[in-house]
């Protein structure tokens, strides 16, 4: 998705946020004094709406891109999962996972 639809998508979404906007004043006004928007007029009209909201927003969604790590990773790290792990380990309910430890040479090399 290039900068001008997301730019013009963005708008839309603002406008669609204002128009449902003056629609829930006029309908809170109405109830006040017995207006027609009380009675519901404005429900098809919101109906659409929240449609053609729904619809942007997947679109704005399909454009996001999950960014690749520099070994082509598509997805990123587990983190909560990870901190899940951690305090796990921490109190005791899980063992911590040993890798096998390298021996380290203590020869010189010349």
């Amino acid at each position: 998705m290039n900068k001008f639809r997301k730019e013009f998508l963005w708008k839309h979404l603002s406008a669609i946020h204002e128009r449902v906007q003056w629609m829930a004043d006029e309908e809170a006004r109405a109830a006040w004094v017995g207006g027609r928007a009380a009675d519901g007029i404005f429900l098809a009209k919101k109906e659409r709406l929240c449609d053609a909201t729904d619809r942007i927003l997947d679109e704005l969604e399909q454009g996001l891109k999950m960014p690749k790590g520099p070994k082509g990773q598509k997805r990123p790290a587990d983190v909560i999962g990870n901190a899940v792990h951690v305090m796990q380990i921490a109190t005791g309910e899980a063992e911590e996972p040993l890798a096998p430890r390298k021996r380290l040479s203590l020869r010189r090399v010349t």
